[in-house]
């Protein structure tokens, strides 16, 4: 998002815009290679997001080349859309299984397309594809660790993680790709494994 700059009581030039315009670009163009060249792709697990889907496939693109969508069973038209952008691969459930599966797919398919690193995001709009590059910064600081963003959800009561347990306790996930849950309000959390 572009912020038009005041100065001194006026309005800046067309020109002063359009810099920032192609600043913003160049930096979005840097993020991506990194991400490219880190090995890490996007995840987005969704069910009947016919609303929000394109939008934020759109948002995400604009961060990051390597995206997979895990469509988990759709039957609201989010495969129509789906089928009609460009750019994305995706992983079609017959029927709905849920997000942990949804995810589970997803991470075995970026194994098999070379990645070491995932993000995931949801496809409903509650996580900023706007952050990933604060993913990606996080990613530089502590490779192959797992980074978690975190919600300030002061005062509301959440499962403590028992999503994240399953996935990590499940056999058919190896451990050889590191896995990045991001949430809003971005504020890493790390989490080591040794082997």
């Amino acid at each position: 998002n572009i912020k038009i700059k005041k100065q001194e009581g006026n309005i800046c030039s067309f020109q002063s815009i359009i810099s920032d315009i192609e600043d913003n670009h160049l930096q979005r163009s840097h993020s991506k290679q990194l991400l490219r060249s880190r090995g890490i792709c996007v995840i987005l697990p969704t069910y009947n997001n016919v609303g929000s889907i394109a939008h934020i496939l759109e948002r995400v693109k604009a961060q990051c080349d390597d995206v997979i969508v895990v469509n988990d069973g759709s039957n609201d038209g989010t495969e129509n859309i789906l089928q009609s952008m460009s750019g994305i691969t995706v992983v079609d459930n017959k029927k709905n299984e849920g997000k942990g599966t949804a995810l589970k797919r997803g991470f075995q398919k970026a194994l098999e397309l070379g990645f070491s690193y995932a993000i995931t995001l949801d496809a409903d709009g509650q996580h900023y594809p706007e952050d990933i590059p604060l993913m990606l910064e996080a990613n530089q600081k502590n490779p192959g660790a797992i980074i978690i963003g975190k919600r300030n959800l002061e005062g509301v009561d959440r499962s403590k993680g028992r999503m994240i347990k399953r996935i990590m306790q499940s056999s058919a996930i190896p451990y050889k790709i590191h896995f990045f849950f991001m949430k809003n309000s971005f504020n890493p959390w790390k989490i080591v494994f040794s082997t």
